[in-house]
């Protein structure tokens, strides 16, 4: 695809790009396949319906099977025209059977059946679109995160259980990175109606590094809290100086202690609301002496039900990011979501798929970023069909449809 306004922020970055066309001859599909193995570029594939039947051709199919392998990574980008992503095609029509002498429709709509099931069986990463100016957003967004070097990507609702403690442990987080590695890492951090987006930059590519960290911070901040020679121990192996070493132990030391003192604290405070509004509650009713009911009963049930926290608040190991990410859910439709998706073995796409929930949710969040959210939901609906039945697929995919309206 080519759009002048896409093209001037790859000039504006930098960036090195070129422009094929998959509309071509044979020779210029070989040709785009040699780019796309010099693993130079980072491509983004607008796989259009003309051209996936023009791989029903036999001397097109081989080499659209092998640009179709070479771009199954994250790096890449594959935009689907959301009816195709449902099976639905609109240009295999007479005229167009015609032009690429395909004379059996059938066999080109089961062929076209089976590149979308190898979309949604493999590790492909898409994004649907259905206007022309969705698709030219889409690709801006894209251009633009790859450009700046986004390496993840939060978001907090404000609903959530110690919501800003989750923000203080990031920037804690950002400060561990930038110290202990020799990669600049830095955040960005906005404000909605509904919750925080908090997005880490990097020159660096290694998304991996960051996620296996984060994956393992819950622990170590624990281990932080220690003591300073605990940190120091932790942080033995790091690449930088005697004294700078120290300096961080203490810095690490210190405010993991805050953190650990303002997640006590805070719960102590959201219970003591809790157990004031059903103390308050109680008393709009009239109660028998005999019945002796207690606020502080209803209150652990309440709280054990909804939140599932210790009485004094202790905060061992992993508990301490799951807690603070739990889940907000705003109706059954939510509930049924979050089900299917804590399922997941992954806690990277799980995490992910909680946030773009939330995300479509918030009624601040821009369209754009809610069709990318929307799009990984249904992405992960799409993968997991078999496993959830198709009225609840159906039912799902139209509810995440109608918050990106």
């Amino acid at each position: 695809m080519q759009n002048e306004s896409i093209i001037n922020i790859l000039r504006m970055k930098k960036v090195e790009y070129k422009v094929k066309l998959l509309s071509s001859s044979l020779d210029n599909w070989y040709k785009i396949l040699d780019l796309i193995k010099t693993e130079k570029y980072i491509v983004i594939w607008k796989l259009a319906e003309t051209d996936m039947m023009r791989a029903c051709l036999p001397e097109y199919g081989k080499v659209f099977a092998s640009i179709f392998d070479s771009v199954v990574k994250n790096d890449h980008l594959v935009l689907i025209y959301e009816n195709n992503m449902d099976y639905t095609y609109s240009f295999v029509n007479p005229r167009n059977l015609t032009k690429f002498k395909l004379d059996n429709r059938d066999k080109v709509i089961e062929s076209l059946d089976m590149i979308i099931d190898s979309v949604i069986e493999k590790e492909v990463n898409y994004c649907t679109y259905r206007f022309s100016q969705d698709l030219e957003h889409l690709v801006r967004e894209f251009v633009e995160m790859k450009a700046d070097g986004l390496l993840m990507r939060f978001y907090i609702p404000k609903a959530r259980f110690l919501s800003n403690e989750l923000a203080k442990i990031i920037d804690l987080f950002e400060t561990y990175l930038n110290s202990i590695y020799e990669i600049y890492f830095s955040t960005k951090k906005r404000n909605t109606r509904d919750g925080y987006i908090i997005e880490f930059f990097s020159d660096s590519e290694n998304t991996d590094l960051v996620n296996q960290e984060w994956s393992e911070f819950p622990i170590k901040i624990e281990e932080f809290s220690q003591s300073i020679d605990k940190s120091f121990d932790l942080i033995d192996g790091a690449n930088i100086s005697s004294n700078r070493k120290e300096e961080l132990a203490r810095i690490l030391n210190i405010e993991a202690r805050r953190i650990l003192t303002d997640i006590k604290y805070e719960m102590r405070r959201k219970l003591l609301d809790l157990d004031y509004l059903v103390e308050n509650k109680i008393l709009e009713y009239e109660v028998d002496d005999s019945d002796e009911i207690e606020s502080s009963k209803l209150l652990r049930d309440f709280r054990d039900s909804n939140f599932n926290l210790p009485e004094n608040a202790v905060v061992q190991n992993l508990t301490i990011i799951n807690r603070l990410e739990g889940n907000i859910i705003h109706n059954e439709n939510d509930a049924n979501l979050l089900e299917c998706i804590h399922k997941l073995n992954n806690n990277f796409e799980k995490r992910e798929l909680v946030d773009s929930l939330n995300e479509i949710n918030d009624p601040n969040i821009a369209k754009i970023e809610k069709m990318v959210a929307g799009s990984k939901l249904k992405k992960f609906l799409r993968k997991s069909a078999e496993k959830i039945g198709e009225a609840s697929f159906q039912l799902l995919m139209s509810y995440i449809e109608s918050k990106l309206i």
